[in-house]
């Protein structure tokens, strides 16, 4: 296969397109917004603006009692925004002006290319920055009634996330653009409306209602906001009354830095990428009928028919009643200067057909499987593993391969995580399943199973040979911020895996727990990672994962996958009894030492 499409039909299009704004009517957009700005006050005050904390009461519409919000805005960009309100969890929306993030009712997540250039916006409508910092241009709609005053209609687009410094998401569309409302007279700011994601709610379209504009230190701050958000019959209203606002706040050094959290979603997101292993097995699969549709094509021509032919199928389905068994695939029956394509979606019983959409079978039996996780674009080379991992099993395709497309880019906007199954059948192979198929039986694994790794151990590893220098109890003392307390290294019998104990205190925090060091093998298979990896089970319940880089004097451990952000870098000692580092993250980490002072024997060795 040297060509396989993207799947434009399955994305539900989260943005909206603007509006024909029409004809200018003679208003200069730019000119507008700066006499806003100028009615906050004088570039003086507006450049003085400190450390901006504003703490207040919120109101939740249909919620009874009153919570509080403090905001907290830092010249150099970072950022805090908390709520809180009995009977809900915490919501925040922070930075520490590298990493984005938001907690509350849909947990921890970590902001990304346009979801965090809208924070970028959010933050600075409540410090007060200039339009021309947050967006590249604006443009003049027209006159409007908003709330009863007479306002100037703006649209004003976005600055991207790579113009505000932020790494983009590969194929991620931009949202539709800002809409500022300003009182014609005044030109205070009446109303904004921003697309950004919300905690349990995914993208949202946030109306902000500004009033009550009052000085503090020669700037003016609105003292009155409305949030509005959700569907136009039951939108989610909230409230926020200002009580007070300090331009010159004093607030601790960390209260921009993530919490636990954050990290180990931090860490997931640089998990071993199963894009790049769909690690493939022998599978044994049911036939499964399905409606489907099968042209002819050119390869250019492949996402404009699985644009035509899903919807066709699925309006076939609907109007037959049939009900869907998987999710949408599509099957190349042969590829080169045209492409034989059947595409369809797999039903629970025999379709009778109708037009050109026709009764169809997947084939069962036995078939090779693997989960390409990431963009469309990179699933050639999925298919190219594939073909190797064939030829190094001594497994020969029997049919045609298909992709069954188990996620919709409309809901999952990032492309890194669509998982895409790749499934090819395969001849019946000899009475012994081939290597790395992963059919290893139970009376295998009892009677050793002819894996000469399990009789010749590990001591031939140099990466867990270079892990001998380990082995013993270590005092750790960490630099500001930093953990303290005792960590100690044994081997697990065997040889193959170090098993470290954690015993430190870490703030106001104690962590206990266990980490396993090693290289990870797969039960019945006889490949194994080629990195060490490792995964720490903690006293609260936490497991997270590694990977660990050793060298005769250096030592690097990245949280989830190399290339992380969280990651620890170290140095040891000539005589091996001392190691010093520091664990960093964007914006943000402390230095550590560890010392031996008592040696181990361990096992295995």
């Amino acid at each position: 296969m040297k060509h396989f499409p993207t799947i434009p039909f399955l994305a539900v299009p989260l943005v909206l397109f603007p509006r024909d704004g029409g004809a200018p009517g003679g208003e200069d957009a730019a000119a507008l917004l700066d006499a806003h700005r100028a009615g906050l006050g004088t570039p003086a005050a507006l450049a003085a603006l400190g450390v901006v904390e504003i703490k207040g009461k919120v109101v939740f519409e249909r919620f009874p009692g009153t919570g509080s919000f403090s905001s907290v805005y830092a010249p150099g960009g970072a950022s805090r925004v908390e709520a809180l309100f009995e009977g809900s969890p915490p919501s925040r929306r922070c930075t520490n002006g590298e990493v984005y993030w938001m907690t509350g009712t849909g947990g921890t997540e970590i902001k990304k290319g346009w979801a965090a250039a809208a924070d970028v916006r959010l933050f600075g409508f409540g410090r007060l920055r200039s339009w021309r910092e947050l967006y590249a241009r604006a443009e003049y709609v027209g006159e409007a009634q908003v709330l009863g005053r007479a306002c100037h209609e703006l649209r004003l687009h976005p600055k991207s996330p790579e113009q505000l410094g932020i790494g983009p998401i590969p194929g991620e569309e931009p949202p539709v653009p800002d809409t500022w409302w300003l009182d014609r007279d005044s030109k205070d700011l009446v109303r904004v409306a921003a697309y950004a994601t919300v905690s349990g709610a995914g993208w949202q379209r946030l109306l902000f209602d500004d009033s009550d504009w009052r000085p503090v230190a020669g700037v003016r701050f609105p003292h009155h906001c409305r949030m509005t958000f959700g569907p136009p019959d039951r939108p989610i209203e909230i409230r926020f009354d200002t009580e007070s606002v300090d331009v010159n706040a004093k607030v601790p050094a960390n209260l921009f830095q993530p919490g636990d959290q954050v990290f180990a979603e931090l860490m997931r997101a640089h998990q071993k990428e199963p894009k790049k292993d769909p690690r493939f097995k022998v599978e044994e699969r049911k036939t499964l009928n399905a409606a489907s549709v099968r042209v002819r094509c050119k390869p250019e021509q492949l996402q404009e028919q699985l644009a035509t032919i899903f919807p066709e199928v699925m309006g076939y389905l609907q109007r037959e009643r049939l009900t869907p068994l998987e999710a949408p695939f599509a099957r190349y029956h042969s590829c080169g200067a045209e492409v034989d394509l059947e595409a369809g979606i797999p039903v629970s019983e025999k379709v009778q057909g109708s037009g050109r959409i026709q009764a169809s079978i997947l084939p069962g039996g036995d078939v090779v499987t693997g989960m390409h996780v990431g963009p469309y674009r990179e699933l050639s080379r999925a298919h190219e593993a594939l073909a190797k991992w064939l030829e190094r099993a001594g497994r020969t395709a029997a049919g045609a391969p298909w992709e069954v497309y188990w996620t919709d880019p409309g809901l999952q906007r990032d492309p890194a995580k669509w998982r895409t199954e790749i499934v090819q059948p395969i001849a019946p192979g000899p009475g012994t399943a081939p290597q790395g198929s992963g059919r290893r039986t139970a009376m295998d694994a009892r009677r050793g199973g002819g894996d000469p790794e399990s009789e010749a151990g590990s001591a031939a590893d140099p990466d867990l040979a270079r892990l001998q220098k380990f082995i013993g109890i270590w005092k750790v003392r960490g630099g500001p911020g930093g953990p303290e307390g005792q960590i100690s290294f044994e081997w697990l019998e065997g040889g193959h895996f170090m098993i470290q104990r954690i015993d430190l205190v870490h703030g106001t925090r104690v962590i206990k727990g266990i980490e396993v060091i090693g290289h990870e093998r797969k039960f019945g298979s006889d490949s194994k990672s080629p990195d060490l990896t490792s995964r720490v089970y903690d006293n609260m319940g936490n497991t997270l994962d590694y990977t660990w880089e050793v060298g005769d004097d250096t030592l690097a451990i990245w949280g989830g996958q190399k290339g992380s952000p969280v990651v620890f870098r170290g140095r040891f000692s000539e005589d091996r009894n001392t190691f010093t580092g520091a664990w960093e993250w964007p914006g943000g980490g402390f230095e550590t030492t560890g010392t031996r002072i008592a040696a181990l024997s361990g096992f295995g060795r």
